[in-house]
């Protein structure tokens, strides 16, 4: 994922709470903007959920979904993959 995408989903207004999606399956449920901490390189993001913190790396995030019925972002895919 571009860290761009990301950072623009952060910074809609009004927010719409989103979905992150990764390779290897997870979801994590990003309910507010400030919730979410990422690094200065836009490498890292760190995640705040109910049940702790979880980091992940901006390159394993795969897909996001707005929490709006028909709208979902998917970055292109890479020949890296």
């Amino acid at each position: 994922m571009e860290a761009d995408q990301f950072v623009s989903a952060l910074r809609t207004r009004p927010f719409k709470a989103f979905k992150v999606r990764t390779g290897s399956g997870e979801t994590y449920n990003v309910k507010h903007p400030e919730m979410v901490a990422i690094t200065p390189s836009r490498r890292t993001v760190a995640i705040a959920l109910d049940e702790g913190v979880v980091i992940v790396d901006m390159s394993a995030i795969t897909e996001f979904v707005i929490s709006r019925p028909g709208s979902s972002r998917r970055p292109p895919s890479s020949a890296a993959d």
